[in-house]
């Protein structure tokens, strides 16, 4: 097996490419239902505001108060599907058990504990299918894996091939792969919390110019409090994403990978070798865990 060799979410096993939808429908969800419920709310807020302008003919005004009525519906109904179907559970669910099966199946490839090298295949596959079983009853979460093998062809190749082969598949669709992708995100994350909150400042400074031309008798309507609504609206999406905490925690994640990959030059036997998978694999599942502790606390 070559270095080189491709390596894709496809050959790892079917479970985890379940788990990993699973979260994604999750996440997909819950961030569709919360644009929705703020959305409404904000421009409840502006009907509200429209329907208190003297000015409109009275069948104008009762038409924004109902406009007002039915927004303000809509906000209470995506509230009632965010309890009702939890979509936070299956994203949190999900992704804590796609990590977990990857972690196994990363572990199983290269000879880790606790498949070592000296494992006979067989053994190695029935302890890896029963490792499968306790994290399945550990997270439970509803899937729907393809009929096809937990322990694919690619995973058996890898296994099977020498210590310096293993060694650097791992280091490149593992180690390198994920520090590029805790890099990228961290960098990511980054812009979008800068672009938030400048959009913060910008919207408050509006907020602050139209409460001013107000107190200075201007007849304009007071848009007072739909700014408000937008702020706070703006607020609770930037908590839901958490950009901060996300740059955060992969910038550290980043630079304990890329340690951990500087690290990987002095291993020379099977033994040292799953020892030193195994602390990569913590330093991975690290970010994962704390990412479950921010976001179940929240």
């Amino acid at each position: 097996m070559s270095e080189g060799g491709d390596f894709d979410r496809g050959d790892l096993p079917s479970i985890y490419r379940a788990a990993s939808e699973s979260a994604q429908r999750g996440q997909d969800l819950l961030l569709r239902l919360t644009k929705w419920r703020l959305r409404f709310v904000v421009l409840a807020a502006l009907a509200g505001v429209l329907y208190s302008v003297e000015a409109l003919e009275t069948l104008l005004q009762r038409s924004f108060a109902a406009l007002s009525l039915a927004l303000f519906l809509g906000a209470l109904a995506s509230e009632v599907l965010l309890l009702n179907e939890r979509p936070d559970k299956a994203w949190y669910s999900g992704r804590a058990l796609a990590e977990s099966i990857k972690t196994l199946s990363w572990r199983f490839m290269v000879c880790a504990e606790p498949f070592p090298k000296i494992m006979p295949l067989v053994e190695a596959e029935r302890s890896f299918r029963v490792a499968l079983r306790e994290i399945l009853s550990l997270h439970p979460v509803r899937l729907v894996p393809e009929e096809s093998p937990q322990i694919t062809e690619k995973m058996e190749a890898v296994r099977a091939s020498n210590l310096d082969c293993r060694m650097r598949f791992y280091m490149q669709h593992r180690i390198i792969a994920q520090q590029r992708w805790y890099s990228e995100g961290a960098r990511v994350a980054e812009r979008k919390s800068w672009r938030w909150k400048r959009c913060l400042i910008g919207l408050e400074v509006a907020g602050a110019g139209g409460a001013l031309f107000v107190l200075m008798g201007f007849g304009f309507p007071d848009f007072g409090g739909v700014l408000a609504a937008v702020i706070a609206g703006c607020v609770a999406w930037v908590e839901v994403r958490q950009f901060d905490s996300l740059a955060e925690a992969y910038s550290l994640t980043a630079a304990e990978l890329a340690l951990i990959h500087d690290s990987g030059s002095a291993v020379e036997t099977e033994e040292v070798w799953s020892r030193y998978v195994v602390s990569a694999e913590q330093g991975i599942s690290r970010e994962h865990t704390m990412w479950l502790a921010r976001r179940s606390f929240h």
